[in-house]
C-alpha cells in the first residue's frame, strides 16, 4: 500500500494547502510506533487519514490528546498505509500478528466504503490475498487510476497525448465516467447503487460489513475491542435520501 516512511510533502489543492508527514512506519504522524506497543490503532481512509487537514488537526490526533493513561507512541493511525476500505484493514491486520491493540478504531464512510471501494478490490481470504487492478502507486507513494483499465481509444490518448490526458481527467469528474472504463465497472469513487442510498439493501450480504465482522473476530481473540465510527455521506438526511 502506498505513502512513504519518514517522508515530507506539501498536499496542494484548490481548497487546501497542508503540511503531511510520516514516520519510519509510513504513518502520518511525527512520533514513532513499535506495532507491539501500540494499544489504539486507527484505520480508515481519506477521513481518518486527515484529508485536507494539518497533522494536530486529524481526529486521530486529537482523540490521542484527550484520552489519560496512554503515551503519544501507543497509538498508531494507519489510515492510507493500510489501504481505504474493511477488507483492506483485515487484510493488513492477519499480516501484522504482532498487532494486539486495547482499541481498535474503524473509521467506516457510509458511501464507496460500502460500495465502489469493493468494485476495485480482489480480496482471497482463503489465501489473505488482494488485489487492486485499478490502481497504480506513484513513485511519491500516492495512488492513481490505472490507465490501463480504461476502454478503447482511452489509453492511447492518455499516454501519447498531454490534451488527451486533460481531456481523460476532465471526464472522470463527470457522470459520464463510467464510459471511461471497461465493460464491468463505473470507476474509483464511483455514485452508489440507488438500493444503497435508499436503504432497501441487506447489508448483512456486504462484503465490508462482512469483513468488519471478521475483524471484530480478529480483534477480540488478540484481546482488544473493535469500534466502527460511522461517517455520513451527507451532511443531512430527508425522505429522499
Amino acid at each position: 500500500f502506498p505513502i512513504k516512511e519518514n517522508y515530507s510533502y506539501r498536499w496542494k489543492r484548490e481548497e487546501f494547502d497542508v503540511l503531511v508527514e510520516t514516520n519510519s512506519k509510513g504513518l502520518r504522524q511525527k512520533f514513532d510506533v513499535e506495532y507491539s506497543s501500540v494499544k489504539i490503532a486507527f484505520f480508515g481512509d481519506s477521513f481518518t487519514f486527515g484529508h485536507g487537514v494539518e497533522g494536530n488537526e486529524i481526529y486521530t490526533q486529537v482523540l490521542s490528546q484527550k484520552l489519560e493513561n496512554y503515551s503519544g507512541n501507543e497509538f498508531a493511525n494507519f489510515a492510507y498505509k493500510a489501504g481505504f476500505q474493511p477488507e483492506h484493514y483485515e487484510f493488513v491486520l492477519r499480516n501484522l500478528s504482532q498487532l494486539k491493540p486495547e482499541k481498535l478504531i474503524i473509521g467506516l464512510y457510509l458511501g464507496n466504503d460500502l460500495s465502489s471501494d469493493l468494485m476495485e478490490t480482489n480480496y482471497d481470504i482463503s489465501k489473505n490475498k488482494i488485489e487492486l487492478p485499478f490502481r497504480l502507486i506513484q513513485k511519491k507513494g500516492q495512488m492513481m487510476i490505472n490507465n490501463k483499465k480504461y476502454r478503447f481509444p482511452w489509453p492511447f490518448f492518455y499516454n501519447y497525448s498531454n490534451t488527451g490526458k486533460v481531456i481523460v481527467k476532465l471526464i472522470a469528474r463527470t457522470p459520464l465516467k463510467n464510459k471511461l472504463f471497461k465493460k464491468g465497472y463505473d470507476g474509483v469513487n464511483s455514485v452508489n447503487p440507488v438500493d444503497l442510498e435508499l436503504g432497501k439493501t441487506d447489508l448483512k450480504n456486504n462484503r465490508a460489513i462482512k469483513s468488519l465482522l471478521r475483524i471484530k473476530k480478529l480483534i477480540k481473540n488478540r484481546g482488544g475491542t473493535l469500534y466502527v465510527v460511522l461517517i455520513p455521506q451527507n451532511f443531512y438526511f430527508d425522505d429522499k435520501n
